[in-house]
């Protein structure tokens, strides 16, 4: 099943055409505890009410089991993985729907991933790459902005229909299908001159001939990666696990409630750039995503640190790097930002001395209700109404700086030698 998502991702076969997507995908070698894993987990449903007899519904479709409680079962976080949950039934079905999937921008970390009937999962068929396609932001090619059954307009291409310019407008029809009843019964338009492809050819289609994704849909595609799912780049999945965390630090607490307006929805720094949603949304107010994001940074060495709250609501936001890695945020320098923003932005200059160098120090980010009081490295504060924010932790790794050799210090030494004789 991997193999045909890769291919299809990569054109590689007789029959691939359009463009490159260029994204491949393996199985984790890292679990979520920074153990080692073959990306696979088997878990029964059974305990599950309605699972056995109805399978998973994202509907509340009668008879069948809540979503949130089955992938429970098996969730990992979703800046880090692409959960691909395989079920029993989807809705009381075991052939249709063959599959699910959510869009990247304000996603739930509780439901976050795709979903995919066992019925499609063999090697040839091609579900799993029409979910991924939605996963990365792409809409089927005959979205109309309702119940796809009309034609979308294309005044706009880039905001009406699938939001996509090189793909025309069309109903859910069949392979075969001659004329575009969206274009005045005209022929379809050839999207790849090479293997004669039209839209029906596109993954994004209900058809059985899909063969390509258009240059448009690429560039939608890695720009939701690089905008909503940059973590899955910077994940630590595959790497080896090592065991090796930052020095434990105190564990936070919150005064209330989740909220669906609070938490830290961006954390740029060096090579970060971790999207998420609000706490209500990531199901937690506390997230410790040091397993798997991390960066490393060069002593003396400056970086831009941009933390952006939810929906950029006005957030309290502070920002504490461990620097002595002694399992608190209280030593001088060790407060990096204290703001009341939607978006906190600051150059920090990693310390020259005083620093814990070559392992993972802990970097903890708040960003809460701007309701008083304040909030600090521990503690949540918000409202019992709006509820709290979120604190997350990442680990950052401190190299010393190289010592720069001269390159005449050489020869300066052999003139001294020299001058001495």
């Amino acid at each position: 099943m991997l193999k045909t998502l890769n291919n299809a991702f990569v054109k590689k076969g007789t029959n691939y055409g359009g463009t490159k997507m260029n994204i491949q995908f393996q199985l984790a070698v890292r679990s979520p505890n920074n153990t080692t894993t073959t990306g696979i987990e088997r878990v029964s449903g059974v305990g599950v009410p309605n699972y056995v007899s109805g399978g998973i519904t994202n509907i509340n479709y009668s008879g069948s089991a809540d979503e949130v409680t089955v992938k429970g079962l098996s969730r990992w976080p979703n800046t880090d993985y692409i959960n691909i949950w395989i079920v029993n039934k989807i809705n009381g079905n075991s052939t249709n729907p063959g599959g699910y999937t959510y869009f990247p921008q304000y996603n739930s970390a509780l439901t976050d991933g795709l979903v995919l009937n066992a019925s499609v999962v063999n090697s040839t068929n091609k579900t799993i790459v029409h979910e991924m396609g939605h996963f990365f932001n792409l809409y089927h090619t005959f979205y109309d902005g309702g119940f796809e059954t009309t034609c979308a307009s294309n005044d706009d291409c880039t905001t009406e229909g699938d939001k996509v310019c090189d793909t025309e407008p069309v109903l859910n029809v069949a392979c075969g299908t001659s004329t575009n009843s969206c274009d005045n019964n005209l022929p379809f338009i050839i999207a790849d001159t090479i293997k004669h492809y039209t839209v029906l050819n596109n993954f994004m289609s209900y058809t059985n001939c899909q063969w390509m994704f258009t240059a448009g849909q690429v560039t939608r595609a890695r720009s939701a990666l690089l905008t909503y799912r940059n973590g899955l780049i910077t994940s630590k999945a595959l790497t080896p696990a090592d065991g090796i965390f930052p020095k434990t630090a105190c564990t936070p607490t919150a005064d209330n409630c989740l909220s669906q307006y609070y938490g830290i929805e961006k954390v740029q720094f060096n090579t970060l750039n971790v999207y998420s949603n609000t706490s209500s949304a990531d199901g937690n107010f506390y997230i410790d995503r040091t397993c798997n994001q991390s960066t490393t940074v060069t002593q003396g060495s400056s970086y831009t640190i941009t933390i952006t709250g939810s929906y950029t609501n006005p957030h309290r936001i502070k920002v504490f790097i461990d620097y002595n890695n002694d399992g608190d945020f209280n030593d001088a320098g060790e407060t990096l930002i204290t703001s009341y923003t939607g978006v906190a932005k600051k150059k920090i200059t990693i310390p020259a001395s005083g620093v814990i160098t070559g392992v993972p120090i802990r970097m903890r980010v708040v960003a809460d209700n701007p309701a008083l009081p304040a909030p600090n490295a521990c503690k949540l504060h918000g409202t019992s109404t709006d509820g709290v924010g979120q604190i997350e932790d990442y680990a950052i790794i401190i190299m010393p700086a190289a010592i720069a050799q001269h390159p005449s210090n050489k020869t300066a030494q052999e003139h001294l030698i020299i001058a001495a004789r």
